[in-house]
């Protein structure tokens, strides 16, 4: 087997930190390296998997469903008589999370 170099540019952090993992798992970078592209040509592929962010259109969807979801548990809230009036609510914040409100 011969052994071939490979020149890569990362980020000094994300490499000092991949350094710092792969020294705590007993590897150095060079062997870690060789593990992925051993694992991607096994795989055919990435050895993980990648995903695309959601879509505006998803994040969207989902904070209105949240908001709506939201609403309904402030009516049953109502409903049941679990209220309570504003005094008593922004003391109650207040101690959570002090003087800042």
């Amino acid at each position: 087997m011969s052994i071939s170099n490979i020149q890569v540019a990362v980020d000094e952090k994300l490499r000092k930190e991949a350094e710092d993992l792969f020294n705590d798992l007993g590897l150095s970078m060079s062997t870690a390296v060789s593990l992925f592209l051993k694992a991607a040509v096994s795989q055919d592929g990435l050895p993980f998997s990648i995903q695309s962010p959601p879509s505006k259109e998803i994040l969207q969807e989902a904070f209105q469903l949240f908001e709506a979801n939201a609403i309904q548990q402030g009516l049953e809230d109502l409903e049941k008589g679990h209220t309570l009036d504003g005094e008593k609510a922004l003391a109650r914040l207040r101690e959570k999370y002090g003087n800042k409100i």
